[in-house]
């Protein structure tokens, strides 16, 4: 299934720098445990982040938060 930005709610713009960080290093195939070490902080703070971004994006899943953030950067290779 493919999303247009057009059919996504949230915006990347709504996220915080760090949310973006966060949400792009889970996009890269990071597991929340990397993401924790290589910015230092705890894997619950790793959900916390992801838990805002679904928020904040309006998506259902990690997944689908990850499609969103792929339609919206233009950067995105996986």
């Amino acid at each position: 299934m493919e999303f247009n930005i057009s059919d996504t709610e949230g915006s990347l713009m709504n996220l915080s720098t760090r949310e973006n960080v966060v949400l792009a290093l889970v996009a890269s195939g990071c597991s929340y445990k990397e993401v924790a070490v290589k910015l230092k902080i705890s894997t619950r703070t790793v959900h916390t982040y992801m838990e805002r971004c679904l928020f904040k994006l309006r998506a259902k899943s990690r997944t689908n938060a990850i499609a969103i953030y792929a339609a919206q950067n233009p950067n995105y290779i996986k």
